[in-house]
């Protein structure tokens, strides 16, 4: 076996063993999302579901991958190496294109849930108490007030929840002084950068696994020959 064929075996195996577990890790991840971030649905409608069982089904897609990658380069099979290889290049398409389109609709996101916040404080004393707890959650968690601030719930002729201060509990009217639309914008805003950073890296990881997966398999094809 040549250094070059050595050497792209060692990191197709290495690789793939490390998205292997990547692809568990998000399917995790996606889980985790599911059952906690399940208030924030409530009010954005099915924005943060959406993207909890995209990332399942991206983590499920990974890890199948990854094992076609990781036993093609153990048992040096040229056929499913080829079949790696344009997956690879498909994943590599794919994920330029969401990046793509994860910076272009993050503003979908805060107005389907500016839309579904003002709705709910309109009328919010009469709101099931999944809505109620979904906000009061939100609140809590981004240390947020209203859709812009505290003056939603007075414009809205309701009485502003303890989930607008800190720990629960207004002393002397000490409510959050941001809105959590600006909240959820901002983190949105610090996510799709770290999405950015992250497309690039995998994108970088991924030219270089196409180029040792068509290497390995035409080594071993002129082996074969």
């Amino acid at each position: 076996m040549g250094c070059g064929r050595a050497l792209a075996k060692s990191i197709l195996i290495l690789a793939n063993a490390i998205f292997l577990l990547t692809g568990l890790a998000l399917i995790v991840v996606g889980g985790l999302t599911l059952s906690n971030f399940s208030y924030f649905a409530q009010i954005s409608g099915h924005a943060i579901t959406s993207a909890a069982v995209l990332i399942v089904v991206v983590g499920s897609f990974i890890f199948i991958v990854s094992a076609i990658g990781f036993f093609s380069a153990i048992k040096d099979n040229y056929c499913a190496l080829k079949l790696y290889g344009a997956i690879v290049l498909i994943i590599f398409v794919l994920e330029i294109a969401a990046a793509i389109a994860a910076f272009v609709y993050r503003g979908d996101i805060v107005d389907s849930f500016e839309n579904g916040f003002e709705g709910i404080l309109k009328d919010y004393n009469k709101q099931p108490q999944s809505f109620k707890d979904a906000v009061n959650s939100i609140q809590q968690k981004f240390r947020c007030c209203g859709v812009h601030n505290a003056t939603d719930y007075i414009s809205a002729g309701q009485i502003i929840p303890t989930s607008c201060c800190p720990g629960n509990t207004c002393n002397g009217e000490k409510y959050f002084v941001s809105g959590c639309v600006d909240a959820v914008a901002d983190m949105l805003k610090r996510n799709i950068g770290n999405v950015g950073i992250t497309a690039l890296i995998f994108g970088l990881f991924l030219i270089a696994l196409m180029v040792c997966a068509f290497c390995l398999g035409r080594e071993i094809k002129d082996y074969m020959v």
